[in-house]
């Protein structure tokens, strides 16, 4: 990790591609620098394609295999002011996709979604990905 303690994070990734090209550039050479300890893109989508595209342009345009190290992508597991819950199947899907590309954690939100419905998502997590070897 970096010594600088930053934090970065952002909300509009898959909007915009300028406000966020201007972004990416300094982020990159913050990476570089490292004055950065974690890269938090919110990634909350509600299906597996929409999410995979976030991450493949992130890996594809933005950052390079050597500053994955710092990325661990947000993860929607619920939304308070909706019905939205994500399912186990989606969360392991999205999971094993980061893997896959390199990216080695995430952030999950809310705490609530892994309380959800018996502990689903909180078992589904501790008998999976996060099981201990």
């Amino acid at each position: 990790m970096g010594t600088g303690g930053i934090f970065a994070r952002f909300s509009n990734l898959g909007g915009h591609a300028r406000p966020w090209t201007t972004r990416a550039g300094k982020l990159r050479r913050s990476v570089d620098r490292k004055l950065v300890d974690l890269i938090h893109p919110q990634f909350y989508r509600r299906d597996f394609n929409s999410y995979k595209q976030l991450v493949d342009r992130l890996l594809g345009e933005q950052l390079s295999c050597e500053q994955l190290q710092c990325v661990s992508p947000g993860i929607l597991l619920a939304n308070r002011g909706s019905s939205y819950a994500m399912t186990p199947e989606l969360l392991l899907q999205v999971i094993a996709y980061n893997r896959f590309r390199g990216i080695e954690g995430e952030v999950l939100f809310f705490y609530e979604g892994l309380r959800d419905h018996g502990n689903t998502l909180a078992e589904v997590l501790k008998n999976g990905p996060y099981a201990q070897g």
